[in-house]
């Protein structure tokens, strides 16, 4: 923790992180597109970065998910945001590691944005049961900031619904076998 951050909490008030997870070495073609072609149908369920979305959003304090570039990419062209695949690999991973639902084989890149919390020593306006205005002052102990503690949680949730998508992966596919050639994560030469 750096001393201006230190300073800041010493102050009374509490801090609002955002805390960035990157997985490496997914197994691509986990999860779900909206379209099933054998049932012709559009679904709704089993998009792996909407589950991903959905269990970090479900962390109390949590209240922002990205996925890649995640609201960033509002202020990229196409041409920009679009990860090219070549047979050596994806150029680039703006997606974080899922197209279209499904996990690509890249690096799974995922950001939660953590509200801080409220139960500071500073008096705040409230009211109490019977509807009358009233003050709020939170003494003992308390976490100023939640985004240490919510980072094991997180990686967790993750981790859950990862191994959810493997194990039905191998349940719908087990058997399966593509003639589609196996295609590196990321070109050759690219930055880690």
């Amino acid at each position: 923790m750096t001393q201006e951050r230190a300073d800041y909490l010493f102050a009374n008030y509490n801090i609002n992180p955002v805390n960035g997870f990157e997985l490496r070495e997914i197994t691509g073609a986990s999860g779900s597109a909206a379209y099933d072609a054998d049932l012709e149908v559009v679904g709704l369920y089993g998009k792996i970065d909407a589950e991903i979305a959905g269990a970090l959003m479900s962390i109390n304090a949590v209240k922002g998910v990205e996925i890649g570039a995640g609201f960033g990419c509002v202020a990229q062209k196409g041409s920009e945001h679009g990860d090219e695949l070549t047979p050596e690999g994806f150029r680039s991973n703006h997606a974080g590691g899922v197209l279209g639902g499904i996990s690509t084989g890249q690096d799974l890149v995922v950001s939660i944005a953590i509200k801080p919390t409220s139960s500071i020593r500073i008096p705040r306006a409230s009211i109490d049961r019977a509807g009358k205005a009233t003050v709020v002052e939170t003494f003992g102990r308390h976490d100023p900031c939640v985004g240490i503690r919510a980072t094991p949680i997180a990686e967790a949730m993750l981790a859950l619904v990862l191994m959810d998508h493997m194990l039905r992966h191998r349940a719908q596919n087990f058997d399966t076998h593509s003639e589609t050639p196996v295609i590196p994560a990321q070109a050759p030469g690219l930055p880690d």
